[in-house]
Formats: structure tokens, C-alpha cells, sequence
């Protein structure tokens, strides 16, 4: 009998059996406009929100959240857009990052800026981020697949209208099969 023919069937049986597996990377972006709205004569012109960053909202990390492997906080930058108020208002705050548990895992401080200025730019300011803090960030949206985005801060003048944008991306990884 001619084994050698038997011998193409059973690699095909074989190779079609292996369960081989690469990880691959998915990018999300996560866009948050927080209106700050102060009316004139405003006892206080301090603002704070927050909003909840959940990875499971991006339908590529949805479809493959039980094999993620590993995540990725990649950047975080801000913008102000939108403003609407006094040409010598300045505003000054912090953005701050936290586990889903309200933990604060980073804080950046906006140095007192020109509202009008900042407005005029057409790019976003990039917030630096140490790598400890980004593996920390990491692990938080690995362990709840969520994070908070805090911004607080206050403004010089009032009345004032600006939507000041925060952007982060994140990167997961996931095991997949070929």
C-alpha cells in the first residue's frame, strides 16, 4: 500500500487541529467635552466634572475583551475651544486621571493661561506623562476597563462659556487566533 499518500491527508489534519495564536494591537481614541459654563456675578467661578473612560465602549476592544492580554495609555492632550466670555479671562485647573475606584493615578496642573490664547490654538497641548504613571493607568483600565477623567479649575472673569476637550488613547492587546 502506498503510505506516502496518506502522508498530505494527515499534515492537513494536523495543521488544521493547532490552535495558533498572535496578538494584535487595537487602538481606541476617547473624546470628552467638558462645558464650562460660569454666568456673570457667579459666586464662584471654579468648575470640576468628570467623566468615565469605558474601554468596552470600542466595538474593536468589545469583540475581543475576555482575550486582552495587555493595555496601553498611549497620550493625553487638551484643548480649549468654543470660548465665549471677557478677552482678559484666564483660567487655571488640573486634569487629572483616575481609577474607576475614584484612586488618582495622575494630575496635571494648567499653569494660568490666557482663555483667548488658548482658544486661538489650533492644536492640542500634549500632557507629558511619566511611564509610571502610565503603567499604572494601564493596569486600572486592564483590571475595571475603566478610568475617570477629572478636570477642575477656575476662571478669572466671569461671565465665561469654553469647552475645554480632553482626549486620551489607549492601546489594548489581544490574543488572537489565526
Amino acid at each position: 500500500m502506498k503510505y506516502y499518500l496518506l502522508l498530505p491527508i494527515a499534515l492537513v489534519v494536523f495543521l488544521t487541529s493547532c490552535n495558533e495564536t498572535t496578538e494584535k494591537g487595537f487602538n481606541a481614541q476617547y473624546i470628552h467635552n467638558f462645558t464650562v459654563d460660569i454666568p456673570a456675578g457667579a459666586t464662584e467661578a471654579t468648575f470640576s466634572q468628570e467623566e468615565l473612560i469605558d474601554v468596552l465602549s470600542n466595538v474593536d476592544i468589545s469583540e475581543v475583551q475576555d482575550k486582552i492580554t495587555r493595555m496601553e495609555f498611549r497620550e493625553i492632550q487638551y484643548k480649549v475651544w468654543e470660548y465665549e466670555g471677557d478677552q482678559g479671562s484666564k483660567v487655571s485647573g488640573a486634569i487629572k486621571v483616575n481609577a474607576n475606584d475614584d484612586t488618582n493615578i495622575f494630575n496635571f496642573n494648567m499653569a494660568e493661561d490666557s482663555l483667548v490664547v488658548l482658544n486661538l490654538e489650533q492644536a492640542h497641548r500634549f500632557i507629558t506623562v511619566d511611564d509610571a504613571a502610565k503603567e499604572a493607568i494601564a493596569a486600572a483600565l486592564k483590571s475595571d476597563k475603566k478610568i475617570k477623567i477629572a478636570v477642575n479649575g477656575m476662571v478669572t472673569e466671569t461671565p465665561v462659556h469654553f469647552v475645554l476637550q480632553v482626549i486620551t488613547d489607549v492601546r489594548a492587546y489581544a490574543e488572537i487566533e489565526l
